[in-house]
């Protein structure tokens, strides 16, 4: 299965983008974590999330998430 993280931007939440995706890609496992703590520690947990995934994973993300997915790649 292929999995998509959404990653949102700075004091925002999934909203709209991540019901689109999941409408737009019933096939995959849509997933959108909340940014919590230091941005140090997020990362550190997107880390581990993309780990325990199996299947390919695709990481999409808007304004600080979309950074964030630039550090995972």
């Amino acid at each position: 299965m292929t999995n998509i993280i959404y990653l949102h931007g700075f004091n925002s939440n999934p909203g709209g983008k991540f019901k689109t995706l999941k409408k737009e890609f019933p096939e995959c496992n849509v997933i959108a974590p909340k940014f919590q703590g230091t941005p140090v520690s997020y990362l550190q947990s997107l880390d581990q999330l993309v780990g325990s995934l199996e299947g390919e994973t695709i990481i999409v993300g808007t304004s600080l998430g979309a950074f964030f997915g630039l550090c995972l790649s």
